[in-house]
């Protein structure tokens, strides 16, 4: 069990990288547990933890300053609950080749209101069949998946298979299925049975495929695509 000491992130390589930012390099060293991230002050836009031996995204502190998180080539399995709560500006989160099996794996990343892009290409989860569509409803601001621009078409499949009652059932046995998260599905959650300031589902779901069949300009796709990406449900007046 190797654990992150201030000596390590003390003599870690720490620079502008292309974009600019500031990162400090931490790949390499076996980690095994996230401790002492409170020595950086929050002074990093970029920390890079690749080629480690994390089984669980946690053991941060509060970072605002943080934007992208590289945790590549671990063993990466579950994710804390309250993950976004210390990282609230983070964009990029890159999680390739890790062990994360299940959707419900992925709820805690989906808390994080303020991410962009996401990768998490040759995780097992990546081979579920509803994993893009669980991922785009349920992060509606996300632009990037796995390096490909998520799309309005996307969105408005994805608002059909997982939005009102039947997606909500659909959403807990996926849920009920996992095998290796402890994590717990709140039932009271986006619960469309609760929630009465929700549309209908059959209104929001026309709403969205009218707009998308009536855009007829590049200006108008692109207003339309904000409005998807923001949460915002198309009202036909």
């Amino acid at each position: 069990m190797v654990k992150l000491t201030r000596e390590m992130v003390n003599k870690s390589p720490q620079y502008r990288n292309p974009l600019k930012d500031r990162e400090i390099d931490l790949r390499g060293n076996k980690i095994t547990i996230l401790e002492n991230l409170g020595v950086t002050k929050d002074q990093f836009d970029s920390i890079d933890l690749s080629d480690n031996d994390l089984k669980k995204l946690d053991g941060f502190p509060v970072l605002k300053h943080l934007k992208l998180l590289m945790v590549c080539n671990n063993h990466v399995s579950r994710v804390a609950q309250d993950l976004a709560n210390f990282l609230p500006n983070l964009q990029r989160l890159v999680l390739t080749n890790n062990n994360i099996s299940e959707l419900a794996d992925l709820l805690p990343i989906t808390k994080m209101k303020s991410l962009q892009a996401l990768t998490l290409l040759r995780n097992p989860v990546a081979n579920n069949p509803s994993y893009r569509s669980f991922l785009i409803f349920h992060m509606p601001y996300l632009k990037y998946l796995d390096g490909q621009k998520v799309m309005p078409l996307e969105i408005y499949e994805s608002t059909i298979k997982f939005d009102g009652i039947a997606g909500f059932k659909l959403m807990k046995e996926l849920i009920e299925t996992r095998t290796r998260s402890k994590i717990r599905f709140d039932q009271n959650t986006d619960n469309p049975e609760t929630d009465q300031s929700q549309p209908h589902v059959g209104q929001r779901t026309m709403a969205i495929k009218n707009a998308i069949q009536n855009v007829k300009t590049y200006e108008e796709a692109k207003r339309l695509e904000n409005s998807l990406k923001s949460g915002d449900v198309p009202v036909r007046k």
